[in-house]
């Protein structure tokens, strides 16, 4: 073989691995997500901030409250990924605290059914 030839076998035996190992990284241990929505401000813009989704916390395990967890929307179906917040573990109680507009403040404490994430 020449030198060429042998330059170019390499790269071409090369290229399959890279895609193999790029697309096991990318669908096992990592992937990056876009943002779109208010409900993260001000800590994520509305549009625009990129995010380093980890996959190792499957199923909720090893997440704490403060954590972003992402999941598939429910409705909208398995090509809509959602980023949220974990604000309460299963036993913690979540103090509910919205604003009308008026300035009345309501206060419900809520208990996060176990095994379940608030």
């Amino acid at each position: 073989m020449t030198t060429t030839t042998l330059f170019l076998y390499r790269q071409l035996r090369t290229i399959p691995l890279t895609i193999l190992w790029a697309h096991l990284f990318w669908s096992k241990c990592y992937s990056v997500g876009d943002t779109l929505g208010a409900s993260m401000m001000p800590t994520i813009n509305v549009s625009g901030d990129w995010i380093l989704i980890s996959k190792f916390y499957v199923r909720g395990r090893g997440v704490r409250v403060g954590d972003l967890v992402s999941y598939m929307h429910p409705i909208d179906g398995p090509n809509v990924n959602v980023v949220k917040r974990v604000i309460g573990m299963p036993g913690d109680f979540v103090v509910k605290d919205p604003s009308d507009g008026t300035g009345d403040m309501l206060q419900v404490c809520i208990r996060a059914p176990l095994g379940k994430m608030c």
